[in-house]
């Protein structure tokens, strides 16, 4: 639940900013849409991390079987490539969300 929280959060601050007028406000500076988007995709790296340890530590503290029963190390890849993929998904439909 908390990696799909991510996703949305991710999702609506990408439509705030498109609400707000911010990206062009950015272009008028001379932001290049490849570093708006690079920027973008180093946050949702970095929530994704965030969310995928704090949901691996809370299994291992519940004593869940998926988390104890389970390396580690896999756990942490499915996550990771789960969460990896829902940013350029969130980035497709910002496209189609007009408002909040």
């Amino acid at each position: 639940c908390s990696l799909t929280l991510q996703f949305v959060v991710l999702l609506l601050n990408i439509v705030q900013e498109k609400q707000l007028k911010l990206r062009q406000g950015l272009r008028l500076v001379g932001t290049s849409d490849s570093i708006y988007w690079l920027a973008w995709t180093v946050t949702g790296l970095f929530v994704a991390l965030t969310a995928v340890i704090s949901q691996i530590a809370v299994g291992y503290a519940c004593n869940l079987t998926f988390f104890t029963n389970t390396a580690f190390g896999v756990n942490f890849v499915v996550l990771i490539v789960y969460c990896i993929s829902m940013i350029p998904f969130a980035f497709l439909l910002s496209v189609f969300v007009k408002s909040l």
